[in-house]
């Protein structure tokens, strides 16, 4: 889906520009929901080992011989 640019007109007419950001507003909901859609259908995908820790992707054991900061002095 290409992106749209909202373009703004200055002037006096804030019905236009109110009829405008409701447009706006009106497809980043459409984009959400398409997101939720996505991300609730990934979910169903995940086994339930995965789904107990996602964080322990994230973490990184140390390296060998690295067994994390030092203070120094």
């Amino acid at each position: 889906m290409k992106k749209e640019k909202v373009h703004f007109t200055h002037g006096e007419n804030f019905e236009s520009v109110e009829e405008l950001l409701s447009e706006a507003m009106e497809r980043l909901d459409e984009a959400n929901d398409r997101i939720l859609q996505l991300l609730q259908s990934e979910s169903r995908d995940v086994s339930p080992a995965m789904a107990e820790s996602p964080a322990d992707e994230f973490t990184a054991a140390p390296a060998p011989g690295n067994d994390g900061p030092t203070a120094s002095t």
